[in-house]
């Protein structure tokens, strides 16, 4: 993959939602112009993390603000994730390689070529779950590797979405623009 061009729009923005001043305090989100950096990705997380404990203080839960957050990293891990992989012709011909994990993780992940299995796909997502368990534990828990997890993760399940789309064109050939989901895209930027 280190050979194939990039592309995402420059001037393409992902907007955060308003932060309380409490999770600003944690990490102060800006609009992201063009492609992420991995400490606005980082940074992202930082503050789902820290809005993730404090919606159990009574008063605290703001079902907005997460949904909010949630569309703002799926937003930054889509702009990363095309920046990799759109100008690949076939989903078939991309490789996801995942991160290099610290030996306290047991799960063995291996690169994956095209669309990924169940299998492969619970690996990833047993190896994220795991490792997110040592963030309490500074000592185990690095930040760059869980962003750069979540974002394998997210790859993958983007890798069966573009998969999904070329079968069903090919099935179904229609316009492009006719094609119907089976979700509703809620998706901003």
């Amino acid at each position: 993959m280190a050979d194939q061009p990039a592309w995402h729009p420059p001037g393409q923005v992902c907007q955060p939602p308003e932060l309380p001043l409490y999770l600003r305090n944690v990490y102060d989100l800006k609009p992201i112009v063009g492609v992420p950096s991995d400490a606005d990705v980082i940074g992202i997380h930082a503050v789902i993390q820290a809005a993730n404990r404090v919606s159990g203080v009574p008063g605290m839960h703001d079902p907005s603000l997460l949904m909010g957050l949630a569309d703002h990293l799926f937003s930054a891990q889509m702009a990363k994730y095309r920046n990799k992989y759109s100008l690949i012709t076939f989903p078939s011909d991309a490789t996801y390689t995942p991160p290099e994990l610290p030996a306290h993780v047991s799960v063995i992940l291996e690169p994956v070529s095209g669309a990924p299995s169940d299998d492969e796909m619970t690996r990833v997502q047993e190896a994220l779950r795991f490792y997110q368990q040592f963030g309490h534990a500074p000592s185990m828990f690095d930040a760059h590797v869980n962003m750069e997890l979540s974002q394998h993760l997210f790859n993958l399940q983007m890798g069966i979405c573009e998969l999904l789309v070329n079968v069903t064109q090919a099935l179904y050939p229609r316009h492009r623009n006719d094609l119907e989901l089976p979700f509703k895209w809620r998706h901003r930027v």
